[in-house]
C-alpha cells in the first residue's frame, strides 16, 4: 500500500488502512466516508499546498491536506 497523498487526478484506489490515533480525526474521517474498504478517486491536486480533492463513494467531494492524506493508505485500482 501507499499513502493517499500520492494519489493524482483520475487515479482510483481503495482505502486499506488509516494510521491515525486522534479520536477527533478518526470521527471526522468516518463522517466523510474515509475508512478501510472505501473506493476513492482523486479529482484535483495542488502541488503548491499539497491538497487533494477526493471523490469518496457516496459522498460529496472533499479537499484534504497533507496532514490527513499521509495517514491514510491505499491500494491503486
Amino acid at each position: 500500500s501507499r499513502p493517499l497523498s500520492t494519489l493524482r487526478p483520475r487515479e482510483h484506489a481503495t482505502i486499506t488502512q488509516v494510521r491515525a490515533s486522534d479520536p477527533a480525526l478518526l470521527r471526522y474521517l468516518e463522517k466523510i466516508g474515509l475508512q478501510p474498504g472505501t473506493p476513492v478517486e482523486a479529482l484535483e491536486y495542488s502541488p503548491f499546498d499539497q491538497t487533494l480533492v477526493l471523490q469518496v463513494a457516496g459522498y460529496q467531494p472533499k479537499t484534504l491536506g497533507l496532514a490527513i492524506t499521509r495517514q491514510i493508505f491505499i491500494e491503486a485500482q
